[in-house]
């Protein structure tokens, strides 16, 4: 875990169990404001961050439900039985009734602290101990020369089949977002070409946003034996490749390489549009996100902060290796966090 005055992109860890970093840069009066006016009650923060820049607390404790930071949420949920009942109540009832999650005999499990929710998970089990190469979106997803490192297995997440890269790659597990075209003729064919499982995650992307499931019935009735939904807490602006990271963690990989989480550039010239130097791996013309559009680098950065303490933290826990296949390169926005904490090893930067 990351020590009490930490700093990661000029934001530093100032409060942690009781204990106020007085050369942080943050005010008692700050966090004591912060802690009254988000943290939710029979919510007790262990960490509280300070973003020198932005001159704001921030922490790991800011829910989608409950919405406690405006857009800047980094987990879906509070731990707790209180949550993980509503959870269940409002959420996970709801899918079942949804096909095809409403059939019989479909098993749901709960990982961790109700960290991460999986139905099927015994077409999981060949992953554990595995090496999964996770290749999404982000520029470094066609900058980088990933496939020459050694994986088992190959996970991502949409669209990924407009990159001709992935046509004669074994796809093992797609992750689908709403923003999915499911009546994508080729994508359907890739599916079936490798027989690849698909996830949806359900609780935060398709009910949470009332996203009407029966109209890609067409998709899911093709291949309802080989969907699952997932749940995972860990919940932030980041996109869903990260959510893959997540997935793979509970699900017992012993190597996690990522690559494409790479976030927006703020030295793009133009916002609404990557340029040919930050060119999309799926989708050369993508728009940069509206979160990012209103609120910009600083709220990405304090969120990369969030998400990389927490693998830092499942990492202690469950002693999975994790490599940033885009560290170095200028638009990697975690570059300089993965690399101090989690770098690549002189053989793979050989080869990349």
């Amino acid at each position: 875990m990351f020590e009490l005055g930490q700093k990661l992109k000029n934001c530093v860890l100032c409060y942690e169990n009781g204990k106020f970093d007085d050369s942080s840069g943050a005010s008692k009066e700050k966090l004591q404001q912060y802690l009254e006016s988000v943290i939710p009650v029979n919510v007790y923060p262990e960490r509280i961050w300070y973003d020198l820049e932005d001159d704001i607390c921030f922490s790991e404790y800011q829910y989608v439900v409950p919405r406690n930071r405006g857009k800047e949420q980094n987990f879906f949920m509070p731990q707790g039985s209180r949550y993980t009942d509503f959870l269940y109540n409002e959420y996970i009832q709801k899918i079942k009734q949804l096909h095809p999650f409403s059939e019989e005999g479909i098993n749901v499990l709960q990982y961790g602290n109700c960290d991460m929710m999986l139905s099927r998970p015994e077409q999981y089990a060949h992953f554990k101990d595995k090496k999964i190469m996770i290749a999404v979106g982000g520029p470094s997803g066609s900058d980088v020369k990933w496939d020459n490192i050694d994986y088992d297995h190959l996970w991502t997440v949409n669209e990924f089949y407009k990159n001709k890269n992935f046509a004669e790659k074994q796809v093992d597990l797609i992750l689908f977002s709403s923003i999915t075209d499911f009546k994508n003729e080729q994508l359907i064919e890739t599916i079936k070409k490798n027989e690849s499982l698909l996830t949806f995650p359900m609780v935060t992307n398709f009910v949470h946003e009332c996203f009407d499931f029966n109209t890609i019935r067409h998709f899911t009735e093709q291949f309802k034996d080989s969907i699952s939904f997932n749940y995972t807490r860990c919940s932030s602006n980041l996109g869903i490749g990260h959510k893959l990271i997540i997935l793979a963690i509970y699900l017992g990989a012993s190597e996690i390489y990522t690559v494409g989480n790479d976030g927006q550039n703020a030295m793009n010239p133009n916002p609404k549009y990557l340029n040919k130097d930050l060119t999309h791996a799926f989708d050369g013309k993508k728009k940069a996100p509206n979160w990012y559009l209103k609120h910009g680098h600083r709220m990405q950065d304090r969120h990369f902060v969030i998400f990389w303490e927490h693998i830092k933290r499942l990492q202690q826990e469950y002693g999975f290796k994790i490599y940033n296949l885009g560290e170095g390169k200028d638009y990697n926005v975690p570059s300089d966090i993965t690399a101090e904490y989690f770098p690549l090893t002189e053989e793979m930067r050989k080869v990349l």
